[in-house]
């Protein structure tokens, strides 16, 4: 079990051993490597819808949003049921994760 009280994952290790400054940059390069790997996913699935459906070849980068939009869809959906579960409303934490950025 580990013995750090806040939510975070590298971050929170990085800030503990480092400082705020290399705690951010290793959040960052965590959160747009995440990021770069979704925008990739989504990518090379519309890719391999083109070679099933050739007809659809010139619209890969349309495709590729319309697999992005469906998978914040989920996502949401997922954060939805789960604060119906926890009982948390989550707008105060997403207007303090911006007010932060």
């Amino acid at each position: 079990m580990s013995n750090q009280t806040q939510a975070g994952a590298w971050y929170v290790y990085a800030r503990r051993a480092f400082g705020n400054y290399f705690g951010f940059v290793t959040g960052i390069t965590s959160w747009l490597g995440t990021v770069s790997a979704l925008g990739f996913g989504a990518y090379t699935m519309s890719e391999y819808i083109a070679l099933l459906i050739p007809d659809t070849e010139s619209y890969i980068q349309l495709m590729s949003v319309v697999v992005l939009a469906i998978l914040t869809g989920f996502h949401w959906l997922g954060t939805k049921s789960a604060r119906k579960i926890t009982g948390n409303s989550g707008s105060h934490q997403s207007c303090r994760t911006f007010y932060y950025l």
